[in-house]
């Protein structure tokens, strides 16, 4: 299943190197696992997240970052995590 996260409110972020919108490709687990092929091998659309931002970001914090989108599944080469803005 396609991961679609669509924002439309304001999100406000406060603290150092801190987040406002973040995706990633596959959960991880409490031991930080990642967890592939959640729902099996044929499952359509896993591995894939897409963010859209109909509203806006507020940072308060040095280094913060509105939105990140990562593919974090390993050896990977293709991009599978889209942010829009």
């Amino acid at each position: 299943m396609v991961q679609k996260l669509q924002i439309m409110v304001s999100v406000n972020v406060s603290g150092n190197e801190s987040i406002g919108l973040l995706g990633v490709v596959y959960r991880t687990d409490s031991k930080g696992n990642i967890i592939i092929d959640e729902f099996g091998s044929k499952a359509a659309g896993q591995g894939k997240v897409n963010i859209l931002n109909k509203g806006s970001v507020d940072l308060d914090g040095q280094g913060a970052i509105g939105m990140f989108a990562k593919n974090n599944k390993a050896g990977t080469t293709f991009t599978n995590a889209v942010a829009l803005k």
